[in-house]
Protein backbone atom coordinates (compact mmCIF):
# COMPACT_ATOMS: atom_id res chain seq x y z
CA UNK A 1 0.00 0.00 0.00
CA UNK A 2 1.98 3.26 -1.01
CA UNK A 3 1.06 6.31 0.77
CA UNK A 4 -0.47 9.69 -0.75
CA UNK A 5 2.15 12.31 -2.40
CA UNK A 6 2.28 15.51 -0.10
CA UNK A 7 0.02 18.58 -0.17
CA UNK A 8 0.54 20.36 3.11
CA UNK A 9 3.86 21.79 2.29
CA UNK A 10 3.63 22.40 -1.57
CA UNK A 11 0.35 23.98 -1.20
CA UNK A 12 1.62 26.44 1.77
CA UNK A 13 4.54 27.51 -0.91
CA UNK A 14 2.78 27.50 -3.82
CA UNK A 15 0.13 29.38 -2.04
CA UNK A 16 2.88 31.63 -0.86
CA UNK A 17 4.07 32.57 -4.37
CA UNK A 18 0.27 33.32 -5.17
CA UNK A 19 -0.14 35.83 -2.02
CA UNK A 20 2.63 37.55 -2.09
CA UNK A 21 3.16 38.12 -5.86
CA UNK A 22 -0.39 38.94 -6.47
CA UNK A 23 -0.52 41.49 -3.79
CA UNK A 24 2.73 43.73 -4.82
CA UNK A 25 2.50 47.11 -6.37
CA UNK A 26 3.67 46.73 -9.93
CA UNK A 27 4.58 43.40 -9.60
CA UNK A 28 0.85 42.69 -9.38
CA UNK A 29 0.35 43.94 -12.82
CA UNK A 30 1.50 40.53 -14.16
CA UNK A 31 -1.39 38.76 -13.24
CA UNK A 32 -3.80 40.58 -15.18
CA UNK A 33 -4.07 37.48 -17.09
CA UNK A 34 -3.88 35.10 -13.67
CA UNK A 35 -0.52 34.64 -14.19
CA UNK A 36 1.05 34.36 -10.49
CA UNK A 37 -2.08 32.31 -9.69
CA UNK A 38 -1.51 29.72 -12.41
CA UNK A 39 2.61 29.54 -11.82
CA UNK A 40 1.94 29.24 -7.94
CA UNK A 41 -0.39 25.78 -8.94
CA UNK A 42 1.84 24.82 -11.01
CA UNK A 43 4.90 25.25 -8.50
CA UNK A 44 2.48 23.33 -6.17
CA UNK A 45 2.83 20.32 -8.21
CA UNK A 46 6.11 20.53 -9.14
CA UNK A 47 6.92 20.05 -5.43
CA UNK A 48 4.69 17.46 -5.00
CA UNK A 49 6.21 15.00 -7.58
CA UNK A 50 9.76 16.00 -6.51
CA UNK A 51 8.99 14.67 -3.18
CA UNK A 52 7.04 11.91 -4.58
CA UNK A 53 8.83 8.83 -5.70
CA UNK A 54 5.72 7.33 -7.90
CA UNK A 55 4.21 9.32 -10.42
CA UNK A 56 1.33 11.58 -9.34
CA UNK A 57 -1.71 11.83 -11.19
CA UNK A 58 -4.18 14.52 -12.25
CA UNK A 59 -6.35 14.44 -9.11
CA UNK A 60 -3.01 14.64 -7.01
CA UNK A 61 -2.46 18.00 -9.03
CA UNK A 62 -5.73 19.26 -8.76
CA UNK A 63 -6.11 19.10 -4.85
CA UNK A 64 -2.59 20.68 -3.86
CA UNK A 65 -3.25 23.46 -6.47
CA UNK A 66 -6.99 24.06 -5.16
CA UNK A 67 -5.44 24.01 -1.92
CA UNK A 68 -2.46 26.43 -3.17
CA UNK A 69 -5.27 28.94 -4.34
CA UNK A 70 -6.94 29.02 -1.22
CA UNK A 71 -4.08 30.15 0.55
CA UNK A 72 -3.07 32.35 -1.81
CA UNK A 73 -6.25 34.04 -1.13
CA UNK A 74 -5.72 34.20 2.51
CA UNK A 75 -1.98 35.41 2.20
CA UNK A 76 -2.78 37.68 -0.49
CA UNK A 77 -5.35 39.65 1.81
CA UNK A 78 -2.39 39.57 4.71
CA UNK A 79 -0.15 40.83 2.93
CA UNK A 80 -2.02 43.44 1.13
CA UNK A 81 -3.66 44.73 4.23
CA UNK A 82 0.01 46.69 5.53
CA UNK A 83 0.24 47.77 1.70
CA UNK A 84 -2.88 49.17 1.68
CA UNK A 85 -2.16 51.05 5.20
CA UNK A 86 0.98 52.55 4.82
CA UNK A 87 0.95 53.13 1.12
CA UNK A 88 -2.45 54.36 0.94
CA UNK A 89 -1.78 57.82 0.33
CA UNK A 90 0.76 56.44 -2.72
CA UNK A 91 -2.12 54.63 -4.01
CA UNK A 92 -4.80 57.14 -3.69
CA UNK A 93 -2.07 59.71 -5.70
CA UNK A 94 -1.87 57.35 -8.53
CA UNK A 95 -5.72 56.69 -8.66
CA UNK A 96 -6.73 60.30 -8.87
CA UNK A 97 -6.22 60.30 -12.77
CA UNK A 98 -9.35 57.24 -12.26
CA UNK A 99 -11.58 60.06 -10.65
CA UNK A 100 -13.36 60.99 -13.52
CA UNK A 101 -14.14 57.39 -14.16
CA UNK A 102 -15.59 56.94 -10.48
CA UNK A 103 -17.74 59.30 -11.07
CA UNK A 104 -19.45 57.11 -14.04
CA UNK A 105 -19.98 54.70 -11.21
CA UNK A 106 -23.82 54.42 -10.01
CA UNK A 107 -24.80 56.20 -7.05
CA UNK A 108 -26.29 52.62 -5.67
CA UNK A 109 -23.11 51.19 -5.94
CA UNK A 110 -20.78 54.20 -4.58
CA UNK A 111 -23.00 54.61 -1.49
CA UNK A 112 -22.32 50.91 -0.51
CA UNK A 113 -18.68 51.74 -1.69
CA UNK A 114 -19.01 54.50 1.04
CA UNK A 115 -20.76 52.41 3.63
CA UNK A 116 -18.14 49.55 3.49
CA UNK A 117 -15.01 52.28 3.32
CA UNK A 118 -11.47 51.45 2.35
CA UNK A 119 -11.14 47.94 4.87
CA UNK A 120 -14.69 46.54 3.66
CA UNK A 121 -13.90 47.70 -0.01
CA UNK A 122 -9.94 45.59 0.60
CA UNK A 123 -11.91 42.60 1.95
CA UNK A 124 -14.24 42.39 -0.65
CA UNK A 125 -11.69 42.76 -3.11
CA UNK A 126 -9.96 39.78 -1.18
CA UNK A 127 -13.02 37.77 -1.29
CA UNK A 128 -13.29 38.01 -5.26
CA UNK A 129 -9.39 37.85 -5.18
CA UNK A 130 -10.06 34.00 -3.32
CA UNK A 131 -12.13 32.75 -5.39
CA UNK A 132 -10.33 33.33 -8.74
CA UNK A 133 -7.34 32.02 -6.96
CA UNK A 134 -8.89 28.85 -6.54
CA UNK A 135 -9.97 28.49 -10.00
CA UNK A 136 -6.82 29.13 -11.38
CA UNK A 137 -4.92 27.58 -8.80
CA UNK A 138 -6.52 24.38 -9.65
CA UNK A 139 -5.56 25.02 -13.08
CA UNK A 140 -2.30 25.28 -12.75
CA UNK A 141 -2.33 22.37 -10.73
CA UNK A 142 -3.54 20.48 -13.43
CA UNK A 143 -0.85 21.37 -16.09
CA UNK A 144 1.71 20.75 -13.55
CA UNK A 145 0.51 17.20 -13.15
CA UNK A 146 0.23 16.94 -16.81
CA UNK A 147 3.96 18.25 -16.95
CA UNK A 148 6.00 17.46 -14.63
CA UNK A 149 4.79 13.84 -13.33
CA UNK A 150 7.69 11.15 -14.13
CA UNK A 151 7.20 8.28 -15.84
CA UNK A 152 5.76 5.34 -14.62
CA UNK A 153 8.35 1.96 -13.91
CA UNK A 154 8.08 -0.84 -16.53
CA UNK A 155 5.42 -3.32 -15.08
CA UNK A 156 7.56 -6.73 -13.65
CA UNK A 157 5.88 -9.72 -15.45
CA UNK A 158 4.81 -12.56 -13.00
CA UNK A 159 6.97 -15.01 -12.00
CA UNK A 160 4.53 -18.56 -13.14
CA UNK A 161 4.25 -20.75 -10.17
CA UNK A 162 6.48 -24.42 -9.48
CA UNK A 163 4.80 -27.14 -10.82
CA UNK A 164 6.19 -30.06 -9.01
CA UNK A 165 5.84 -33.09 -11.00
CA UNK A 166 5.84 -36.86 -11.03
CA UNK A 167 9.27 -38.20 -10.42
CA UNK A 168 11.66 -38.37 -13.32
CA UNK A 169 11.09 -42.27 -13.98
CA UNK A 170 9.14 -44.89 -11.94
CA UNK A 171 9.53 -48.30 -12.09
CA UNK A 172 6.97 -51.03 -14.25
CA UNK A 173 3.55 -51.37 -12.71
CA UNK A 174 4.01 -55.20 -13.05
CA UNK A 175 1.33 -58.14 -13.77
CA UNK A 176 -2.19 -57.28 -12.78
CA UNK A 177 -3.14 -58.46 -8.93
CA UNK A 178 0.62 -58.07 -8.11
CA UNK A 179 1.73 -55.65 -5.42
CA UNK A 180 2.58 -52.40 -6.43
CA UNK A 181 6.32 -51.33 -5.76
CA UNK A 182 7.48 -49.40 -3.22
CA UNK A 183 9.29 -46.40 -3.69
CA UNK A 184 11.70 -45.25 -3.51
CA UNK A 185 13.11 -48.77 -4.72
CA UNK A 186 15.20 -51.10 -2.28
CA UNK A 187 18.86 -50.48 -2.47
CA UNK A 188 21.16 -53.30 -4.31
CA UNK A 189 22.43 -56.39 -2.53
CA UNK A 190 26.24 -56.21 -1.72
CA UNK A 191 28.26 -58.81 -4.53
CA UNK A 192 29.04 -60.55 -1.20
CA UNK A 193 25.29 -61.56 -0.94
CA UNK A 194 25.03 -62.82 -3.94
CA UNK A 195 24.82 -66.39 -4.70
CA UNK A 196 27.54 -68.06 -7.49
CA UNK A 197 25.92 -69.37 -10.63
CA UNK A 198 25.74 -73.58 -10.74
Amino acid sequence: MTSSPPKLIPALLGGLFIGVLSALPFVSVANCCCLWVITGGYIAAWLQQKNYDPPITIGDGTVVGLLAGFVGGIVHYLTVLPIELYLGSLTAGMSGGFMPARQEIPPEFRRMMNELGPQGLLLLGSMFFAVISVIFGTIGGILGAIMVRKASPPSVPPVPPVRWGAPPSLPSQGTPGSPPPSWPPPPPRPPGDEKPPE
